[in-house]
């Protein structure tokens, strides 16, 4: 719900890019500035489709978080705004915890609650603002979490894809010549 920066060091490999033997495959830079781009999109989806399911406005952003190595910073980061109400302490934890839900979704389709609970709880899929406003969850708060994401999963997934088209068309637009717009 705020800018997803994290100081610790990052895996440049998704899940699905294991290979016979367990080696890593390294992805191009073009491959991890896509799949970076596409977490944060899928995160901040995740926020404004449950923000909005449960009658609170807001409005998802992703943008480049100016990082220039992907083994140490995250490439894009986001932020979604809230306009005017926010909900119940309840609405709002589901909020917080949507996003980071979403970016283990985007990953794995099958989902187990407690492997969840923890990677949420080590602190790498929850910003500072997503961790105080999700505030002291349970391993039950995940699960009617993780089932109302995967319930507006198409919702999610058709916001987050369009953020990332708009991100793609604003850097085409960029680097098109000044006259030919």
């Amino acid at each position: 719900i705020a800018d997803h920066q994290s100081p610790e060091p990052r895996r440049t490999w998704p899940a699905g890019h294991l290979v016979p033997g367990l080696q890593l495959v390294p992805m191009s830079a073009d491959e991890t500035w896509r799949s970076d781009l596409e977490r944060a999109a899928y995160h901040e989806a995740a926020h404004e489709v449950v923000a909005r399911h449960f009658g609170c406005e807001a409005i998802a952003r992703v943008r480049p978080s100016g990082a220039t190595d992907p083994r140490w910073d995250k490439l894009w980061v986001g932020q979604t705004e809230f306009l005017g109400r926010r909900g119940s302490v309840a609405t709002r934890r589901m909020i917080a915890l949507a996003g980071g839900i979403a970016e283990i979704r985007l990953r794995d389709r099958d989902i187990d609650t407690y492997a969840v609970f923890e990677e949420l709880t080590d602190g790498e899929l929850l910003s500072d603002t997503d961790a105080e406003m999700a505030g002291a969850f349970t391993v039950a708060d995940v699960e009617r979490c993780i089932s109302l994401v995967q319930d507006l999963w198409p919702q999610v997934e058709t916001l987050a894809l369009d953020l990332v088209q708009r991100e793609v068309d604003l850097i085409e637009q960029s680097q098109q010549p000044f006259a030919s717009r």
